[in-house]
């Protein structure tokens, strides 16, 4: 078991090679080189105090902030400025990238020795602190709190993982999660998880997952009129985000199924675009068409390789089956909202601990089919090819309706934060 007081002890042993791990990663293309001083709480010009501020680890949270972000702007657009703080350089480069009501600046996240936190704090002194889904900094959540900051989780979920974790260090799991204002779980599951770790349960509700699709993903129409001349009459089966270890099930789904199905693979990391293009060679004995170096998929085309950013939609769109990756590997999947809000029917591995309210709830509207194990992802993929169309509408529409339901979450979830704001305003 460990205490704060070992943690920051912990903390300072670590201080001398700080620097070098930061170098060693910069290195690596995991830092930007420019900005290593705001992982020490420096910075190179002043920032307006009082700010709200959102704390996202990666892509998948930094959906769900940029989400939150617009809801609150929209509920009072008189509001501080907006900070949102991440640790990785694509979360950074998609908020540079986001199109959004509300205007956002970005910060990297201190490291959580106790310092580094201070100087942050005292740059920005936030009006409140909202940490997205379960990235809990001992430093960051309880130094913020300490300085009577209205702490609040939101889309707060821990895996069984994170659990277990969090139960064999009693005393620093409820000084983190016993600090916070406000705990809004996914689900009634993730609720009590929270009340076990030590939040008072009067303070934890549940909110449903922010992690929801954009209102509206991009559609390239002149991509999508280069996938149905290729596809011609065969359905369309798109592998989505997926990871290392689950393209070659794609793969022998187009070995397989060329004369029926056009199979596109499109990696969660389109960097992997070469290694997927060599393993379809391998097996199919030809060429396969990459979408990075501009080459096009024909009428004999088995496999496109979607190695690209931002055109997920566009293919979602078209595909009359989807795959979502991350769930046949121990990854805990991806956001099934993106593929249900076109009302496509989803395959999935069982490793969805990272969505699992979501992917229970499209469980419920019979739109999920779930497998074991990779080879038996091309049974599956032709066994759903081959429901009954009205099933099918049923199925797509049930998605829908959910899907709208989860883009009122944000608004309902800014709601309830300037209502603690507020309340811990007056109490002050």
């Amino acid at each position: 078991m460990i205490s704060l007081r070992l943690y920051n002890f912990l903390w300072t042993c670590l201080y001398p090679v700080i620097g070098l791990l930061l170098a060693r990663r910069a290195r690596a293309g995991k830092e930007d080189i420019t900005r290593l001083g705001e992982r020490y709480g420096r910075y190179t010009k002043t920032y307006q105090r009082g700010s709200i501020w959102l704390h996202a680890v990666s892509v998948g949270e930094t959906i769900a902030a940029l989400a939150l972000a617009d809801a609150l702007h929209d509920e009072h657009n008189d509001h501080p400025p907006i900070i949102i703080t991440t640790n990785t350089l694509s979360a950074a480069q998609m908020i540079a990238r986001a199109k959004t009501r509300a205007p956002i600046t970005h910060i990297y996240q201190p490291l959580d020795h106790a310092a580094f936190i201070d100087r942050f704090l005292d740059m920005f002194s936030p009006q409140v602190a909202i940490f997205m889904e379960s990235d809990f900094w001992p430093n960051l959540v309880t130094r913020t709190a300490a300085r009577h900051i209205p702490v609040i989780f939101a889309s707060a979920q821990l895996s069984q993982k994170a659990v277990i974790s969090w139960r064999r260090q009693t005393s620093i799991a409820r000084q983190i999660f016993g600090c916070a204002d406000l705990i809004l779980a996914v689900d009634e599951d993730q609720q009590q998880h929270f009340i076990t770790l030590g939040a008072t349960a009067s303070k934890v509700h549940v909110g449903g997952s922010l992690k929801m699709t954009p209102a509206n993903l991009s559609i390239d129409a002149d991509l999508q009129k280069l996938i149905l001349n290729a596809s011609g009459k065969r359905a369309i089966f798109l592998a989505a985000s997926t990871h290392e270890g689950e393209d070659e099930a794609a793969i022998a789904v187009a070995q397989q199924h060329a004369d029926k199905i056009l199979t596109i693979i499109a990696p969660r990391h389109p960097e992997r675009g070469d290694a997927i293009a060599a393993m379809a060679h391998a097996s199919l004995g030809q060429a396969m068409p990459q979408r990075s170096k501009g080459q096009t998929p024909d009428s004999q085309t088995a496999l496109y390789v979607l190695d690209s950013l931002g055109e997920m939609g566009s293919v979602f769109d078209l595909a009359d089956v989807v795959f979502l990756g991350g769930s046949l590997v121990p990854n805990g999947g991806h956001n099934p909202l993106e593929p249900a809000s076109f009302g496509v029917p989803i395959i999935t591995g069982t490793h969805i601990f990272k969505n699992e309210a979501e992917f229970n709830a499209l469980f419920r509207c019979d739109i999920i089919h779930m497998i074991d194990q990779p080879d038996d992802l091309g049974a599956m993929v032709t066994s759903v090819l081959s429901c009954d169309s009205r099933k099918k509408q049923q199925q797509a529409a049930a998605a829908k309706n959910y899907v709208e339901s989860a883009r009122q979450r944000p608004l309902k979830v800014a709601r309830m934060i300037f209502a603690v704001v507020n309340a811990k305003a007056v109490d002050r």
